[in-house]
């Protein structure tokens, strides 16, 4: 029987964001769940949140901005590791999460050597894997 595969919750609204990042991630060995909306990443950490080992969070996101999304996702699921992958200003980000050591903050674009360090930062990823 085969290792079950770690997954990692992908937010970003940009489809071909998106599928870079998952296919990154499928490339270090892990598995993705993708949501285009911060509505959708809630719903489906209600119905996943026991498979779900990290979330990667866009702050451009329709609807509700993504530094939102990551306050309600560290409200409901407090030990989650979030990644903030984001073009906006970085320094304003570590001034709001700065204190968390469950966020970490990538800026865009990122290469998933970067990713893969964070990942494994959280013990998500195991080392040798990127």
């Amino acid at each position: 029987m085969s290792e079950r595969r770690a997954c990692i919750l992908v937010v970003e609204d940009d489809p071909f964001v998106r599928m870079v990042i998952v296919d990154d991630l499928h490339e270090v060995g892990l598995d993705a769940e993708e949501a285009g909306s911060a509505a959708e990443a809630v719903e489906k950490l209600q119905g996943s949140a026991d498979e779900i080992r990290a979330a990667i969070v866009d702050i451009g996101l329709p609807g509700q901005r993504g530094d939102a999304l990551v306050a309600e996702l560290r409200e409901s699921h407090p030990h989650l590791p979030i990644v903030i992958a984001s073009g906006y200003a970085e320094d304003d980000l570590r001034r709001q999460f700065g204190d968390d050591e469950m966020v970490a903050i990538l800026g865009k674009p990122f290469e998933i050597d970067g990713l893969g360090a964070v990942l494994r930062r959280f013990g998500v990823l195991e080392s040798g894997k990127d």
